[in-house]
């Protein structure tokens, strides 16, 4: 049971977030320059000591370029992470971002960040300084969460601490709206859509733990290994798909992306999938809608456009063709159900 990482979750995050929402966070750029500063956090600038070198081989946490040299990595997935304890010290890019306990930072995607393999302080603060974060990121479709310890030179990473894998994709869309509204709009703290994502997200991930809709790395090391082994497009077009529910998803230009003829993409995704690239992308964006209406009060017009139905009506007949009720019914019914469960668990 992953008690430590739920109790931090009930116990730090949802209060500081609650209370804080984003003003609290940082997005964290690729360049100072770029950074919107908060006068919460504080900032250095860093010189790089050698250069960018991409990899060609699909990583285990899709990580598509390094900074050997600068023990930095660059992947196309966000990472947020909050600091549980401490002063912690984050290189991103030419500069480092110093957050205290109880401030979080978003790494938005492409993002030279750190590599894991160092303390996450500053070389100055070494000799006594300390610090503890929790981690989320997205690896083959699941959340990746686990926490970092340092305490002067000694580092101890997922590899060492705590570390758990979703069993579905919900927190991840969660994940990947953040990713798409803070890389496209000048997010303020004040920005409620935002901040009712990130809550979300942190309920759905609580819920996820309560209900041991979780597992430990040790258990899926057979499920993960036919794909790090090798590139795999499939795999590569359903990150794709889950990251962009809220675009105009095309067989063609999905195969495009994963550098594959549309005719062959088609045919091996469905033996690999276990069902057509339409099944796929529908089946995610109505997850993906249950999610939010089930955990916020967006309007429903709000959430079609959100995954991708740009006409209500056609939202509406999607919805209950695949769930046999409509979006109004479900949220309806799932107020129901909360409100049940609150006078039994007062």
């Amino acid at each position: 049971m992953s008690e430590s990482i739920l109790r931090i979750l009930q116990n730090k995050l949802l209060p500081w977030v609650e209370r804080d929402g984003l003003e609290q966070i940082a997005i964290a750029r690729a360049k100072l320059r770029d950074m919107k500063r908060s006068p919460r956090f504080e900032y250095s600038p860093r010189k790089l000591l050698g250069s960018r070198v991409g990899v060609r081989s699909f990583s285990f946490n899709g990580t598509t370029a390094t900074w050997p040299q600068d023990h930095l990595l660059e992947t196309p997935l966000p990472l947020l992470l909050f600091v549980t304890s401490g002063k912690a010290d984050m290189p991103f890019g030419n500069y480092w971002l110093h957050a205290a306990e109880g401030q979080g930072v978003f790494a938005l995607a492409h993002v030279p960040r750190k590599d894991g393999t160092q303390p996450y302080l500053h070389p100055d603060n070494r000799k006594e300084g300390f610090c503890s974060t929790i981690n989320f990121a997205e690896v083959h479709g699941r959340l990746h969460i686990w926490c970092n310890k340092s305490h002067g030179e000694i580092h101890e990473g997922s590899k060492f601490g705590e570390a758990i894998f979703s069993q579905d994709d919900r927190s991840v869309q969660l994940l990947n709206q953040l990713q798409y509204h803070f890389s496209a709009a000048d997010v303020s703290p004040t920005n409620a859509l935002c901040n009712h994502l990130l809550q979300s997200f942190l309920l759905t991930v609580q819920s996820d733990l309560q209900s041991g809709n979780y597992m430990k790395p040790g258990l899926m090391k057979k499920t993960l290994r036919v794909s790090l082994e090798n590139y795999d497009p499939i795999a590569q077009a359903q990150l794709y798909i889950r990251a962009h529910l809220h675009e105009k998803l095309t067989l063609a230009s999905v195969a495009q992306e994963v550098r594959m003829a549309r005719t062959q993409f088609a045919l091996r995704f469905k033996q690999e999938a276990k069902q057509t690239f339409n099944q796929f992308v529908t089946q995610n964006r109505i997850e993906q809608a249950k999610v939010l209406l089930r955990e916020t009060e967006y309007t429903l017009t709000f959430v079609s456009v959100s995954v991708g139905y740009q006409s209500l009506t056609y939202f509406y007949q999607v919805f209950l063709k695949h769930e046999g009720i409509t979006p109004r019914q479900y949220r309806e019914r799932q107020l129901r159900r909360k409100k049940k469960d609150e006078k039994a668990n007062p």
